[in-house]
């Protein structure tokens, strides 16, 4: 159930019977309690020590305040004693004064910026006033209407806030933390949102000695949300899920999973998650589902001509853009409704797309081609030989350069659609069947196919062993093509033939008829 994608000289490797999870092990929250913890910044003092500000906090409905002594004018003589608590850190440090160790609480003060905790860590309720209408300073505990609410210089370290906004708004919440020079967008403190298990590993080409290459397979580091929480920021769509198919679409990774798909953020392939929970920026991830009534299981998904094609069992659908590809400009829309294979994945060669459609019992290889106005039609290839595949289609092997399409089963029946081309239009096209390693006794649907270059490999098992054939397809050598075999892997057995379909270059004009004859 292996499944591999490869990108130069990397291969994405995915199960593809491997749930999707969250592993919690291996992440903890960056502060569970930070909504435990007050904050109470006197931002502006009265500068006029005849009529100091007030300023009070209201810890579990107890009252701490400066109440400064005003001074006073009696008679003819002005007393101007040195209160200070028109100074922001007088009344800071006065205030700590009052609260620390009262009722099991502890505070520390920075500049005029002051921390207030409960020493056991138990929680408690906050809030705040001052005499100038509480405009002279801010207090907060866990949350914050706006930014701007926020000291530019805060003193201390790893303080985290919710930013709200304004009451009765459509504002979307989300979170910061001093970095200690700025307030910085962050992740929700409180939650543990773990990291992806059972995803694709990477298998990537290490060292070439000799001429021979050395692989090595090992896990990804796939990123975890660094902003936001779950609402704004959700897991994406296939975790829980399985990996139906991998891509790689305009600099992106995508994931293929039940009827949704997800592509990574751009240029950064392990990363699935949005980077700000404030805005929707062009580069980031892209998570899509199919909305239709009727089951909508996505299969395969194939980047095509300029576009991105997703294959489910009885339709097909184009992923659009409306101008530049983002977010908040692409969708899924409805291109074909053809019934498919969907053991049989499709394959992109060229300018064609090839997959196989089953109607009533009968096979037919379809060829995707954009038409003048640039949509999408899926020409029926045996439209003048419609029951000539009877035994069932398992897998495509397609040579654009030779004009090959070997349609592959499970025993060594191939039916071959040979094509040619002149540049610009098909201009003939035939079908054939061939058999391989004829007298072999094989066990029942043990045929496989794959292609290297312009040779097929088969590989069979027999009773006793497993049998490897190479068969050429490239016919540039007249009386010197040799299929060779192995049973073992090292000894081999040549087989020589000589075999060919030729197609003239010049053709009879059937006026304006294109179907194959």
């Amino acid at each position: 159930l292996l499944k591999g994608l490869t990108v130069q000289d990397r291969t994405w490797l995915f199960a593809k019977n491997a749930v999707v999870g969250l592993d919690y092990s291996a992440t903890t929250p960056l502060d569970a309690t930070y909504d435990r913890t007050a904050f109470y910044w006197l931002k502006r003092g009265s500068g006029d020590r005849f009529n100091p500000f007030n300023y009070a906090v209201y810890l579990n409905g107890v009252t701490y305040s400066c109440n400064p002594d005003k001074p006073a004018v009696g008679g003819t003589t002005v007393q101007d004693p040195p209160t200070g608590f028109e100074d922001t850190d007088f009344a800071a440090e006065y205030m700590v004064g009052l609260i620390n160790g009262v009722a099991g609480f502890s505070c520390s003060r920075v500049g005029s910026v002051l921390k207030i905790w409960r020493a056991d860590g138990a929680d408690f309720t906050f809030s705040s006033w001052d005499s100038w209408g509480s405009q002279a300073s801010e207090g907060w505990k866990g949350s914050v209407n706006k930014l701007t609410d926020l000291p530019k210089d805060m003193g201390f370290t790893d303080v985290f806030v919710e930013i709200i906004g304004e009451e009765n708004n459509n504002f979307t919440s989300y979170y910061v933390k001093w970095n200690g020079s700025s307030w910085e967008e962050c992740i929700d403190p409180a939650a543990d949102r773990g990291q992806f298990t059972n995803m694709p590993v990477k298998c990537d080409r290490t060292a070439l000695v000799g001429g021979i290459a050395t692989f090595t397979i090992d896990f990804i580091d796939w990123s975890t949300p660094r902003v936001g929480n779950e609402d704004n920021n959700p897991d994406p769509s296939f975790v829980g899920r399985t990996v139906h198919d991998l891509f790689f679409y305009k600099n992106r990774l995508g994931i293929a999973s039940e009827d949704s798909i997800a592509l990574s953020e751009a240029a950064n392939y392990t990363n699935f998650y949005s980077s700000t929970a404030v805005d929707v920026v062009d580069t980031d991830v892209i998570d899509v589902t199919i909305a239709t009534s009727q089951a909508s299981k996505i299969y395969f998904v194939k980047p095509f001509n300029n576009s991105l094609y997703i294959f489910t069992k009885y339709a097909q659908y184009e992923l659009v853009a409306d101008g530049y590809f983002s977010p908040s400009t692409v969708a899924l829309s409805n291109s074909t409704n053809y019934p498919m294979a969907i053991d049989v994945e499709p394959v992109v060669v060229n300018d064609s797309l090839y997959f196989i459609s089953t109607t009533d019992n009968r096979q037919q290889l379809r060829e995707y081609i954009k038409t003048e106005n640039l949509s999408v039609k899926g020409i029926d290839l045996n439209i003048s030989t419609p029951t000539y595949l009877t035994k069932p289609i398992k897998r495509l092997i397609v040579d654009g350069v030779l004009g090959f399409v070997l349609c592959c089963t499970t025993d060594n029946t191939i039916y071959l659609y040979n094509y040619k081309e002149d540049g610009q239009k098909r201009i003939q096209s035939a079908w054939s069947t061939w058999n391989v390693l004829n007298g072999l006794t094989t066990q029942t649907d043990s045929f496989e196919y794959f292609s290297l270059a312009s040779t097929a490999l088969v590989f069979c098992k027999t009773a006793t062993d497993y049998r490897y054939h190479q068969l050429q397809l490239d016919y540039t050598v007249i009386n010197d093509n040799v299929d060779t075999s192995s049973d073992n892997g090292v000894d081999t057995i040549n087989y020589p033939y000589e075999s060919s379909i030729l197609l003239p270059d010049y053709y009879p004009q059937l006026g304006g008829v294109r179907t194959p004859l």
